[in-house]
């Protein structure tokens, strides 16, 4: 299959993000595409692509030096990077769901280059200039590239930043703040305690503070006393679902986990040891959005290796039954994704590339519309970093 480049950019929305000078070819056209008939039915035959280790890159770089005669092709670091992954402990780990993942172009009735575009008398001049008349262009559906950078001492701008429209718009982690729950889920813990006239008067207070101010604000000394209150709730098991509720509000706002430490610790016990697997679904689903607000408020909860225990735990919510537990734990790996986009690193982490995995491998099979959404937000936060 061949299209120009212009309508490959213009069907894709694509662009290089950086140009590399290989140098100047005096193999014509003819002769360039008579190579490329002989490679398209042997070497680089749709039946002979490998996602790992004969794909366009390998095309790419043959063509530089065998078709073109150049006398560099891709880069190393370029060609290396499928054997650099698959010797990581990660890689290893992934690699038979890579190998049964990749797609290999069908034999019969694939899409080829015409014939006769084969046999097209155009080609490209022997001297050592390029064709730079808008007849030439149209002959050449290379021709209008601009020029690369120059040889490989010239200087090197950087990375020019490609927009993603549909993308751009979930830069964000997702919180959930509805502080409009509050007033219920205080009232049931009001009601599941054997409290003290001091405690109901604190748990009013605490109430008053929230609904007034709009946002889960409290004094420090509030917050210690109620994320007491609220670990006593949790390991009582007395109204679990709405102390959860409730916490995902507290942990909104944040600027530390300190004062409930001990209920996002329950919390990690539950859903990723889960030495306790009673959790009610509503349950189960509040818990994966304390944590998804946790992670989600600038990164609040930053012990990577909690974070990594998370994100598999993650995974495997992906399969839960209730949808509400699916949205809650995508939610999560969205956010996740988000605090630890960078453009500052060139690799995935052995954190990314599993979560990465697990949200495309069943993405067909998900049925909800909210789940799957968020499973897409994801794997875009995590190929494309934010800048």
């Amino acid at each position: 299959q061949s299209e120009s480049p212009a309508m490959f950019r213009q069907m894709t929305g694509m662009a290089p993000i950086q140009t590399i000078y290989l140098g100047r070819t005096t193999v014509s056209r003819s002769e360039f595409e008579t190579w490329c008939s002989h490679q398209m039915v042997s070497r680089f035959s749709p039946d002979a692509y490998d996602l790992l280790h004969n794909n366009c890159n390998s095309f790419a770089h043959a063509a530089a030096l065998e078709g073109l005669r150049l006398s560099q092709g891709v880069p190393d670091w370029i060609l290396q990077t499928p054997q650099r992954f698959l010797s990581s402990p990660m890689g290893q780990m992934v690699r038979p769901m890579l190998e049964q993942m990749q797609l290999r172009a069908p034999v019969n009735g694939a899409h080829s280059i015409p014939t006769e575009t084969l046999s097209a008398p155009n080609s490209f001049p022997a001297s050592s200039s390029m064709p730079t008349t808008s007849s030439n262009h149209a002959a050449n559906p290379w021709a209008h590239l601009e020029d690369g950078p120059g040889p490989p001492n010239a200087p090197k701008s950087a990375p020019k930043q490609i927009p993603h429209p549909l993308l751009d718009t979930f830069a964000k982690p997702l919180l959930s703040k509805d502080i409009k729950t509050a007033p219920l889920c205080l009232n049931k813990i009001r009601e599941v305690l054997n409290q003290d006239q001091d405690t109901t008067h604190f748990l009013q207070t605490c109430q008053s503070a929230l609904t007034s101010n709009g946002k889960a604000i409290l004094t420090l000394e509030q917050e210690s006393r109620l994320g007491q209150i609220l670990h006593i709730c949790l390991v009582e098991k007395k109204a679990v679902t709405f102390v959860l509720m409730l916490l995902r509000l507290l942990v909104a706002e944040r600027e530390s986990l300190c004062p409930y430490q001990e209920c996002l610790e329950w919390i990690y016990v539950n859903i990723v040891k889960e030495e306790q697997p009673t959790l009610s679904t509503p349950a189960k689903t509040m818990a994966w959005l304390v944590v998804s607000n946790a992670i989600g408020n600038e990164g609040l909860w930053k012990e990577e290796s909690v974070q990594d225990d998370l994100v598999q735990a993650s995974v495997r919510a992906m399969s839960d039954e209730a949808n509400t537990v699916r949205q809650a734990s995508t939610a999560f790996s969205y956010n996740f994704a988000v605090v630890r986009s960078s453009a500052d690193s060139a690799f995935l982490s052995d954190t990314q590339v599993p979560l990465l995995c697990a949200c495309l491998e069943t993405l067909v099979d998900e049925t909800d519309d909210t789940a799957r959404l968020r499973r897409l937000m994801t794997v875009g936060r995590i190929l494309v970093p934010l800048y």
